[in-house]
C-alpha cells in the first residue's frame, strides 16, 4: 500500500490463500496526460480548495502554498481523503457545485491548491462527483486492507464485500468521468458469466482505458480470466495481455 502524502510505502500486504489478482488489458490505451484526467484532478482540488476556503483558507495563502508547498497550515494537511467521510457529508458535500465553470470558479475562488493543473475558463469540472471521489476510495481501501488481513473464517462474506468494494470503486470512476465502454464492458461480461469465479473487477490506475484489476478465487478463477481475455479478443480482433 501507498500513502500519497506523497508517497509513503507501506509494508506489502499477504494475500490470503486461494485468491489471486489478475489484470486484463482493455485494448485501450491510458494515459493520465489526457484532458480528461486533468479535468477530473483539476474539478477534485477545486472541491478541496472551496473546503478550505470554507475553513478561512484565504487566496494569498493558496497562492503561498502553491509557490512553497508548505502544508502545514493547510486543512487536513491538504489531501481531501484526510477528511472523514461522515465529516465530509455533514460539513461539506453541501459547499460543493454539481458543476461549475473556470470562469466561475476561478471569479469566486482563485487559482485552487493544485500547481499541475490549469483551470479551463470555458471548460466545465464535474466538482461534487470529483472530489467526493478520493474521500471515498480511501475508505474503500482502508476497508479492503481491513478484511484482506482478518483471517476470516467465514470466506464467502469476505469475498461478497471485497467484491462489493471493488464494484463501489469501479462506479465511482464513471461518476468522476475517467471511465470507458471498454473496461465497463469487461467488466459487465465478468459478473454476468463469472461471477462465481471472479470476485471483484474494477478498471484501474487514473482509468480512461487501461488494465482491468480481478480478484479470482483458485486456478479455475485465473482461468477464467483467459477465458475473458479470448471472448474480448474475437469480439474486438485484437490482442490482449493478461498479468498474473
Amino acid at each position: 500500500p501507498i500513502l500519497c502524502q506523497p508517497d509513503l510505502l507501506h509494508e506489502s500486504v499477504p494475500v490470503p490463500e486461494g485468491l489471486f489478482f489478475a489484470g486484463l488489458d482493455s485494448g485501450v490505451r491510458h494515459a493520465v496526460s489526457g484532458s480528461t484526467y486533468s479535468a477530473v484532478r483539476c474539478a477534485a482540488f477545486m472541491g478541496y480548495t472551496i473546503i478550505a476556503r470554507s475553513l478561512g483558507i484565504d487566496r494569498s495563502a493558496v497562492e503561498q502554498f502553491r509557490q512553497t508547498g508548505d502544508r502545514t497550515l493547510l486543512p487536513y494537511s491538504g489531501y481531501l481523503c484526510n477528511i472523514p467521510p461522515a465529516e465530509f457529508g455533514e460539513r461539506f458535500i453541501r459547499l460543493l457545485p454539481e458543476t461549475i465553470t473556470g470562469s466561475e470558479f476561478l471569479d469566486g475562488f482563485g487559482q485552487t491548491t493544485d500547481a499541475v493543473t490549469e483551470i479551463d475558463p470555458a471548460g466545465l469540472y464535474a466538482v461534487r462527483a470529483c472530489a467526493s471521489h478520493p474521500i471515498m476510495e480511501q475508505e474503500r481501501v482502508k476497508r479492503f486492507l481491513e478484511l484482506v488481513n482478518s483471517g476470516s473464517a467465514d470466506t464467502d462474506a469476505r469475498d461478497a464485500e471485497l467484491g462489493a468494494l471493488m464494484a463501489a470503486s469501479h462506479m465511482a470512476y464513471t461518476e468522476c468521468g475517467i471511465g470507458s465502454k471498454r473496461t465497463d464492458e469487461i467488466v459487465a461480461m465478468t459478473r454476468r458469466n463469472f461471477s462465481d469465479l471472479v470476485i471483484g473487477t474494477k478498471i484501474t490506475g487514473g482509468g480512461s482505458g487501461g488494465t482491468v484489476c480481478m480478484l479470482v478465487r483458485g486456478d479455475d478463477g485465473l482461468a477464467a480470466v483467459s477465458e475473458i481475455r479470448d471472448r474480448m479478443q474475437k469480439r474486438h480482433r485484437t490482442v490482449l495481455r493478461v498479468f498474473e
